[in-house]
């Protein structure tokens, strides 16, 4: 019997050898088969079972009610489970600048059936069946893979808004303020670790690491503040600064500020985008026409919104832009 662990990374891919996958560098499934393959040769194994383990992040895959089922079949997001192929896409990719993809339900269950199909591929756990469970605390470690430096995870989940990613890095982040890894855990852990810089949280409440619920809070002063921290010491915060999306270049703001009127700010605004069905939001940094640079949060919040509350936020911004230091003096 051997166990299959998840430890949170959503970037383990089914793609083998050097072939990227939606998340360049990615550990690999068929690396673990190979390990696994040299062990059982040299010790003369054969796996019978192989066991999965999620629980890092609770038993079960975690579905907030709140969320758009559409997230599923649009490709943008799947229950959350501390053990993911892909970031439970359907299909593999060979374009790393391609992120949505349709996400399996049973996100477990799918890294079961891949990982069996990886080690068939050398001729292990030929007539083996996957099953959930704990592992064993006298177990023997026979393969492992690392994941990427979390500095890369966090780029990458700025600059295409990756909801599993940014899922994950909420999850890791609670386990490391010593919480226990829930989506009940993040309201203390982001609490937490934001009063160590000094910042007010009054009025914070996180339900999930992704923000696709509309019940989560967060004031827009309390996004400026984290902001100002961030460009305040751009050494410190490299990995942000690095992810954040900009108008015109490849990313979330790609197409947006880059036409008409609004063309003049084309490089010049470098944002997190946020949409979800109840609202629109954008948060960064503006190079101003007069040459001031000015940090922003702005939401556009409804029962529902539309293309047109996003324009009108761009609109809002772009007047950012053309006011510069004059808004410092109003």
């Amino acid at each position: 019997r051997i166990y299959l662990v998840g430890a949170g990374d959503v970037t383990l891919s089914r793609m083998p050898g050097n072939i990227t996958s939606y998340y360049s560098g990615g550990p690999k499934l068929d690396s673990l088969s190979r390990q696994i393959a040299s062990w059982a040769k040299r010790n003369k194994v054969t796996i019978s079972e192989v066991v999965l383990d999620s629980t890092l992040f609770g038993e079960k895959e975690d579905w907030h009610p709140t969320w758009d089922k559409r997230g599923l079949s649009q490709g943008y997001m799947a229950p959350v489970s501390a053990l993911q192929i892909d970031a439970a896409r359907l299909t593999s990719s060979r374009n790393p600048n391609l992120f949505i993809g349709q996400r399996t339900a049973q996100p477990i269950n799918q890294a079961g059936v891949l990982f069996l199909q990886s080690l068939r591929k050398y001729g292990l756990a030929q007539n083996a069946k996957a099953v959930r469970g704990n592992v064993l605390s006298s177990s023997e470690v026979v393969a492992s893979v690392k994941s990427q430096p979390i500095s890369r995870w966090i780029q990458n989940t700025l600059i295409v808004s990756d909801n599993a990613l940014a899922e994950s890095l909420g999850r890791l982040s609670s386990l490391a303020l010593g919480f226990d890894g829930s989506a009940n855990s993040l309201t203390r852990a982001y609490a937490k670790a934001l009063k160590a810089r000094g910042l007010d949280t009054k009025g914070m409440e996180i339900i999930d690491g992704s923000g696709l619920s509309r019940l989560n809070k967060v004031p827009a002063k309390l996004v400026n503040d984290v902001l100002a921290q961030v460009y305040g010491n751009p050494a410190s915060h490299s990995a942000v600064i690095a992810g954040m999306p900009v108008s015109g270049k490849p990313g979330s703001l790609r197409y947006r500020f880059n036409s008409g009127e609004q063309r003049p700010a084309l490089f010049n605004i470098e944002a997190k985008t946020g949409w979800i069905r109840t609202g629109y939001s954008l948060a960064g940094k503006i190079k101003a026409q007069d040459g001031s640079e000015l940090i922003f949060t702005v939401y556009n919040l409804g029962s529902s919104v539309s293309y047109e509350n996003r324009a009108a936020m761009d609109r809002l911004v772009y007047g950012f832009y053309r006011c510069g230091s004059a808004l410092t003096n109003n």
